[in-house]
């Protein structure tokens, strides 16, 4: 019977001791493991964030991009337009045949011309004015007209300042004095 009873309790103790075994692996391991992923998972929510930051960055990166993209284009379109306004300004100061525009225009619209004297040309880095102070005589309507004859021409120019001589506009009602500036352009950088 002793026989027996070893032939039972053997098998008892051994699963008893492979399960102590068992457990106190299980729980080494465990516990390895927790050490190895306690870290791991500090690594991950530092790279989440790095990542977060990256993200950020690369958003503000293609509003940026987006941003430079649009104002590229914008300055194309006004390099464009200021080519063709530039194509429009002579590339010399030609004071004489600005004298010559003006005065043709004083014919056409019917007014006296009193005087037409240039003053010295204002040069500036791009583009540059040539003043010229203009003194007709005539009626309202006909100065007017020659105001926006000045507008319409295909030289650029534009009439700065008009004064009317106020003792003969209220004495007479046909012709008047006008003192006009006017002011005309040419492309300073005429070379390139």
């Amino acid at each position: 019977m002793k026989g027996l009873i070893l032939f039972f309790i053997r098998p008892i103790f051994i699963v008893l001791y492979a399960g102590a075994a068992w457990y106190y692996l299980e729980e080494q391991l465990t516990t390895q493991i927790a050490e190895q992923v306690t870290p791991m998972d500090a690594q991950i929510s530092a790279k989440e964030g790095e990542l977060k930051t990256l993200k950020s960055k690369l958003n503000t990166g293609e509003a940026f991009r987006a941003e430079r993209d649009k104002k590229l284009q914008e300055l194309q379109e006004l390099a464009k337009e200021f080519q063709g306004i530039t194509q429009q300004l002579p590339k010399q100061p030609s004071v004489s045949e600005l004298l010559k525009v003006i005065g043709g225009l004083i014919d056409r619209t019917g007014l006296d011309l009193l005087s037409l004297k240039p003053q010295p040309i204002k040069r500036q880095e791009v583009i540059s004015e040539i003043p010229v102070q203009v003194q007709v005589r005539g009626n309202y309507l006909k100065v007017m007209s020659f105001i926006d004859s000045v507008a319409y021409l295909k030289r650029v120019m534009r009439v700065d300042k008009v004064t009317f001589d106020t003792a003969e506009f209220r004495q007479t009602e046909s012709d008047i004095k006008a003192d006009l500036n006017i002011v005309a352009y040419f492309f300073e950088g005429g070379g390139g």
